[in-house]
């Protein structure tokens, strides 16, 4: 899954993180962690978890987390 987000130019460099959540809420994945410069931006979820494990099938959620700005979206992983 590509997860696509922008990041303003007003807001300057801003911390993001973007995290995977399975549908009972726990921590799936962490995709992004860091300092990223204004501009658009992609991450890509293969489907597995922290450890490396493909994760079954099913629905998830992420949360990106744009500097205290917060947004969560659904996104259904097929097998």
């Amino acid at each position: 899954a590509r997860i696509e987000y922008g990041i303003p130019a007003q807001s300057g460099d801003a911390p993001v993180r973007l995290r995977v959540y399975d549908a009972s809420g726990h921590l799936v994945r962490t995709l992004i962690d860091e300092t990223q410069p204004p501009g658009y931006h992609s991450a890509v979820w293969n489907g597995r978890d922290e450890h490396g494990r493909l994760a079954p099938g099913g629905v998830y959620f992420y949360g990106l987390d744009l500097g205290g700005r917060q947004l969560s979206r659904q996104l259904v992983l097929i097998r």
